[in-house]
């Protein structure tokens, strides 16, 4: 509790220190307009509309392609009977060949491992490959 008490007011400390820039540049905007030669107020009815923005770290390529499932390959990867944590379900995945650009992968393969039927939640983080 602590703790986040302690973020929330280093954070709105940064707020504040945001709040403070924003009004020094607010302040001092009409004097830049009028050194640029650009009037001072607009209707907003003369203002086209922007163009909507575009998202900040896209895909540099495309999206890798697999022949298998994810829960095929882990399927497959893993013994029957096999007890394995979620990391290194996921690191067996991709020796194995399995392509992703996920930023969460060890997220996906906790996700798939905890729906799909061939596998069983022995206790936290770690699962049981079952016959099926």
């Amino acid at each position: 509790m602590h703790q986040l008490e302690a973020r929330a007011a280093a954070l709105r400390e940064q707020i504040a220190a945001l709040d403070h820039e924003l009004a020094e540049i607010g302040a001092s905007l009409p004097a830049l307009k009028a050194a640029v030669g650009a009037p001072a107020e607009r209707d907003a009815s003369d203002t086209p509309a922007a163009p909507p923005a575009r998202r900040k770290g896209g895909r540099s390529g495309p999206r890798p392609k697999n022949d298998v499932s994810l829960a095929d390959a882990l399927a497959t990867a893993v013994e029957v009977r096999a007890r394995i944590t979620v990391g290194e379900a996921a690191d067996l995945v991709l020796q194995n060949g399995y392509k992703t650009s996920s930023r969460k992968f060890a997220m996906a393969v906790a996700t798939t491992l905890a729906k799909d039927p061939r596998f069983r939640r022995v206790e936290r983080g770690v699962y049981e490959r079952v016959a099926g």
